[in-house]
C-alpha cells in the first residue's frame, strides 16, 4: 500500500508542478486565475458531482447504503467540531488563517487518495462503492459546512455561499438518482466528460497557486506543523473511537476509517480563493499533510490490523 499511496501523491505533485511551470512560463497569467478557478469550482465540479451522484446512488442499492451519504455529511461535521476544539492553539491567528484551519479540519481528501488505499486493500470492490456513496454525504458537507467555515466570523455571508451552483447539482443529482431517471445519452455522456476534467484541471490551477504564493508557503510553519498533527493523528483517533462504538458492519468501518486517516483537501487552495481564508496557511498544509501523509496513512492501517 505504501507504494501506491506514494504514487497518488507523485502524481498529484507532479501535477502541481506543470501547474507552476505554466503560470511561470506565462501560458497562465496571474489575472486568469480567478475566472479559472470559478470555471473548475462553478463549471467542472457541479458536472463532476451530478455524474458521480447520478451513477453511484441509486433506488435500487438505497436501503443497503442509506447509512453511508449520513456518515460522510457527520465525518465532515465532526471534522469541523474538532477544528473549534483545536484552533485555539494556533500560534498566529488572524481571521483568514483561523478560517482556512477550520476549513481543513472538516474537508479533507475524502476521495482520490482514498479510492486507491481502498482498492489496493480490498480488490474486490465493495469498499470502493461504499466510498462512493459515502461521498455524497461527504460532498453535500463540503458545499454546505465546508463553505460556512471559510466565511470566518461572517455567518451571513457563509449562509449565503452555501447556495452555489453546486449545492443545487446536489439538489438536482438526488432525485434523479432516487427515481432511476434516464438521461439521453449524448446528455450524460457530455456532462461526464466535462466532469472529468475537473480533477486534474483544478491540480493544475492549485499548482499555479502554490507558485503564486511562492516563499509564503515558508511562513508559520509552527501553525502548519500543528494542522497537520491535528488533521493526521487527534481527528482520526477520534473520529475512530467513535465509530467502535456504532453499530457498524466491518466494512462500512473501514472504509470510514480509511477516510479519516486522509490528509488535507487539495482543493482548499482553490476553495479559499473562492470563498475566502487563507489560501497561504492552505497551501502549506496540502503541502505537508499529502507529504507526511506517505507514512500516517500506512501505520494507521497497520495498527488498525485492517
Amino acid at each position: 500500500m505504501t507504494y501506491q499511496v506514494f504514487s497518488a501523491i507523485l502524481e498529484t505533485f507532479l501535477i502541481y508542478v506543470i501547474g507552476a511551470l505554466c503560470l511561470k512560463s506565462r501560458m497562465i497569467k496571474n489575472d486568469w486565475l480567478p475566472g479559472l478557478t470559478r470555471v473548475a469550482l462553478d463549471v467542472m465540479m457541479p458536472l463532476l458531482t451530478f455524474t458521480a451522484i447520478t451513477k453511484n446512488f441509486n433506488r435500487d442499492n438505497l436501503n443497503e447504503f442509506w447509512q453511508m451519504p449520513l456518515l460522510g455529511f457527520l465525518t465532515v461535521a465532526f471534522g469541523a467540531l474538532c477544528g473549534l476544539l483545536f484552533i485555539r492553539f494556533m500560534r498566529k491567528d488572524s481571521p483568514d488563517r483561523k478560517a482556512a484551519f477550520l476549513h481543513l479540519c472538516a474537508i479533507n481528501n475524502f476521495l482520490y487518495l482514498p479510492i486507491i488505499v481502498l482498492q489496493n486493500l480490498y480488490p474486490e470492490g465493495r469498499h470502493v462503492a461504499l466510498l462512493l456513496t459515502m461521498n455524497v454525504g461527504s460532498t453535500i458537507g463540503l458545499w454546505t459546512i465546508g463553505v460556512v467555515t471559510l466565511a470566518g466570523g461572517d455567518w451571513k455571508q457563509g449562509v449565503r455561499n452555501v447556495f452555489s451552483i453546486n449545492l443545487y447539482a446536489v439538489l438536482l443529482a438526488l432525485p434523479v438518482a432516487a427515481f432511476n431517471i434516464k438521461l439521453p445519452p449524448v446528455l450524460s455522456h457530455g456532462l461526464a466528460q466535462v466532469g472529468s476534467m475537473c480533477v486534474p484541471f483544478s491540480l493544475l490551477l492549485i499548482g499555479a497557486a502554490l507558485y503564486n504564493i511562492g516563499g509564503k508557503v515558508l511562513n508559520h510553519w509552527g501553525d502548519a506543523l500543528w494542522y497537520s498533527a491535528v488533521r493526521l493523528v487527534f481527528i482520526p483517533l477520534l473520529t475512530i473511537l467513535l465509530l467502535r462504538m456504532l453499530p457498524l458492519s466491518t466494512e462500512v468501518f473501514q472504509t470510514l476509517a480509511v477516510v479519516a486517516l486522509m490528509p488535507a483537501s487539495c482543493n482548499a487552495v482553490l476553495m479559499t480563493q473562492r470563498y475566502g481564508g487563507s489560501t497561504e496557511f492552505a497551501g502549506q498544509a496540502i503541502l505537508v499533510t499529502t507529504i507526511l501523509s506517505v507514512i500516517t496513512m500506512p501505520l494507521g492501517v497497520y495498527f488498525m490490523n485492517f
